[in-house]
This record gives structure tokens, sequence and C-alpha cells, in this order.
């Protein structure tokens, strides 16, 4: 029972200096603030591929460059990048005007080998997967993206996602707290993309087209990092209990 004793005493300082040392709010290495509203892509890259019939699809891809509408180095020595990793799908894609997808699976990546590069998406899904979610529906019959392109190239997108696949730390995204207006249902995460007029580039080939345009994007999220001193409190209150246990032995 003393060797027992013993053992927690350690763990409990352990976790007592542990919180004390720690200064910066991190998800598995991500630097974040204590409390999260928004991830924020100021390089977000698209492609939208039409077809002959009118159908067609689109995926898109980016990298995380801070957080709140702050931009900084969010992970030191990488970087955390994002990319539809099934793309979304339509009968009937509208240009100009506004196309509903369905379909979409974004995954986020943590690199620290290879450089994001907006033109290229395998440079966005090459690293260690961070956290995975999946489109909400924006409608009874499962549409999950709504995206306008203008004539002259222009445009946006509006999703909802909820968490699909959560990292080490990634949970505490699970909130449920962003409104789907057109179902009345909550979701984990909200987007919104903008693309500027002369920011697409066209080119056809064998009566498909493709739509290929850069842009910002912002993911709404609403988390709140656990304290360090949560686990100071942790580890007091395993002291508390150990000492207790040592005056009644």
């Amino acid at each position: 029972m003393k060797k027992f004793n013993v053992i927690r005493s350690i763990a409990a300082l352990s976790l007592v200096s542990a919180g004390f040392a720690a200064n910066a709010a991190s998800i598995d290495g991500v630097i974040t603030p204590e409390t999260i509203t928004e991830f924020d892509s100021g390089s977000f890259a698209q492609i939208v591929t039409k077809n002959a019939d009118g159908s067609g699809s689109f995926t898109a891809w980016g990298e995380v460059t801070g957080f709140n509408n702050i931009a900084y180095d969010v992970f030191p020595g990488g970087q955390l990048t994002y990319s539809v990793t099934t793309d979304y799908t339509t009968n009937q894609i509208n240009i100009p005007g506004d196309t509903l997808f369905t379909g979409g699976v974004i995954t986020f990546y943590l690199d620290n080998l290879t450089a994001y590069d907006p033109t290229n998406q395998a440079s966005a899904e090459d690293g260690t997967v961070w956290m995975t979610i999946l489109g909400k529906d924006l409608n009874a019959i499962g549409d999950t993206f709504l995206g306008t392109i203008n004539v002259l190239g222009g445009g946006g997108g509006t999703a909802f996602f909820d968490l699909l696949l959560a990292g080490l730390g990634t949970d505490i995204f699970d909130t449920n707290t962003k409104l789907v207006p057109t179902t009345g249902e909550f979701a984990d995460f909200s987007w919104g993309s903008s693309i500027l007029a002369g920011n697409t580039v066209t080119s056809t080939s064998g009566g498909v087209t493709t739509y290929y345009s850069t842009g910002s994007g912002d993911l709404g999220a609403s988390a709140t990092i656990p304290e360090p001193g949560s686990l100071s409190l942790l580890g007091l209150g395993m002291l508390a209990f150990s000492a207790r246990k040592k005056r009644s032995i």
C-alpha cells in the first residue's frame, strides 16, 4: 500500500508540474488560442469539373494559416493542411449561379515533410491525419454544400460539418453548436469561402470544363481547450487523496 501511495504522489506531482509549466494551448502540437471560434485559411484552392451533360463535381484543399482571424504559424516546423478526400458531386452545375452538391469528407493533416503547394492537392494530403469532418445535410434530399460561381469566375461556398474522426485532442470540437438554418439542426462546424473575380482559370477538353480557383476560407467552430490549471487541480487532488489515505493507515 505504501508503494502504491508513493507512485500516486509522484504522478500527482508530475501533473502539477505539467500544469504550471504549460504556457500555450496546444492540440497534438498545433498551437491554438484557448477558445477557438474559427480556423482561418488564407490559402484555399478548388477545382470544379463540369461534364458535357451538366453534371459534375468539385474538390478543394488548403492550409490553416491562423485561428480567430489572427494569422501565425499554427504548427511550428510544419503545416496544418486540409483536403476534400471524398469529392462533392451534383447532377447539374449552374455557371453562373448556385449549385447544390452532395457528399464531402474533409481531412486535416499535420505535415512537416513536404511544403504545401496551392496548385497541388497532393501536397495537402501527405501528413498524419489530425481530424476528419463530414458534410452535414442542408435539406431533406441530402445536399451538403452550396456553391456559387459567377460569370467572371468569382464566387463562394457555404456548408456545415460534423466531426467524423477525432485525433488525440480534436474531440473537443464535438459541440453541436452551429445552427443549420435550412434544417433547424445543429452541426459542429460551419464553412464559408470566398473567391475573387479573376482568380479562376478555365480549361476545356473533350467536353469537360475545369475551373481552378483560389481564395480564402473560414471554418467556424466553438471549442475551449482545457486550461493548464485543470492539470494542476487534478494533481493537487491526487496529492490530497494520497495524504488522507496515509493518515488512515
